[in-house]
C-alpha cells in the first residue's frame, strides 16, 4: 500500500515556526523522514526548527528546484508507492500555490497516492485577507513577465480584462532576475 504525500506548509517570514505553523503540521513533518524539498539546505534548516526529533542529516531530502524535472517524478515518488510518507516543503509558504509541487501531486494521484494538503501560511491568501478588496471574486495572476514591454502589455491586458468587480492578486519575489532593485523584507 503506498504512503501519504503531504503538502508541508513552510513559514513566510522569519518568525518562530510555532507561531506560524500548526501543531498538527509540526507533528506530521516532525515524524516524516522522505522530504521532497524546493532547496535542501532552507529544508534542512525548517526541519531542525519545527523540532524535527531526529538528526537531520539522517533525512532523505531530495532536493526538486524550483521547477520540478519532469522525467524524475516517477523516482521521486518511488519511496512512497513502496509505502514511506513524504512531503513536498517549499522554501516559502505552500507547496503547489505558485511554488513547486503541483506536477507531483498530479503523478501521484494518477498513481493511487494519497495527497493531504496541510493548512499553514499562503501570502497570497493573507495578502487578499488584509487587502479590504472583494475576497468573494478573485484571481491569482502568478507572475508577471520580468521583461518591461511584455510586463506593461500584461498589466494592460489584465485592466481591460478587469471591468468586473474582482480582485486580481500577482507574486513576487526579490529572488526572480528582476530590473528593479528589492530588498527582502521582515515582518
Amino acid at each position: 500500500m503506498p504512503g501519504t504525500l503531504y503538502m508541508l506548509p513552510n513559514r513566510i517570514a522569519d518568525r518562530p515556526v510555532d507561531e506560524t505553523i500548526p501543531q498538527g503540521v509540526l507533528e506530521t513533518a516532525r515524524r516524516t523522514r522522505y522530504f521532497l524539498a524546493e532547496n535542501a539546505k532552507s529544508a534542512r534548516l525548517y526541519l531542525k526548527e519545527a523540532g524535527h526529533p531526529g538528526p537531520i542529516s539522517a533525512l532523505s531530502i531530495t532536493e526538486i528546484g524550483h521547477e520540478p524535472d519532469a522525467s524524475m517524478i516517477r523516482s521521486w515518488l518511488q519511496p512512497v508507492l513502496a509505502g514511506e510518507d513524504a512531503c513536498i516543503v517549499s522554501e516559502s509558504g505552500c507547496p503547489g500555490v505558485a511554488d513547486p509541487g503541483a506536477t507531483l501531486v498530479a503523478e501521484a494521484k494518477r498513481l493511487g497516492v494519497r495527497v493531504v494538503p496541510m493548512t499553514g501560511p499562503c501570502s497570497i491568501i493573507l495578502t487578499l485577507m488584509a487587502s479590504g478588496l472583494n475576497g468573494q471574486r478573485f484571481r491569482f495572476l502568478g507572475y508577471l513577465p520580468i521583461d518591461e514591454a511584455q510586463r506593461t502589455k500584461a498589466i494592460q491586458d489584465l485592466e481591460r480584462q478587469s471591468r468586473t468587480p474582482e480582485t486580481q492578486l500577482f507574486i513576487e519575489t526579490c529572488f526572480r532576475p528582476w530590473p528593479l532593485r528589492c530588498r527582502p523584507t521582515r515582518w
